[in-house]
């Protein structure tokens, strides 16, 4: 099921308009966490860095999207269902 969904948050949310603009304030508080050590590390140190940070970034973010379906999923269930109880993931 976890594979569904991550082709649907492939497809829908990953190329999305508003990917751009968020990419770029990720990338600037990124670069922020940086802004007090460029005397000490080397640039391409910095730059691995935040290749790495931002991987992740997109994991967290693809993990939040997958427990947020199925947690959406779930009470749509309950919903359809009749069910007044609603439950945690």
């Amino acid at each position: 099921m976890d594979e569904r969904i991550r082709e649907i948050y492939e497809a829908c949310v990953r190329n999305s308009e508003g990917r751009d603009t968020v990419r770029r304030v990720v990338d600037k508080e990124i670069m922020e966490l940086f802004e007090g050590k460029k005397e000490e590390v080397d640039w391409r140190e910095i730059e691995e860095y935040r290749d790495e940070l931002f991987a992740v970034a997109d994991m967290a973010e693809r993990a939040g999207f997958i427990r947020g379906f199925k947690y959406g999923a779930g009470l749509m269930a309950e919903c359809l269902a009749g069910d007044k109880s609603i439950s945690k993931p």
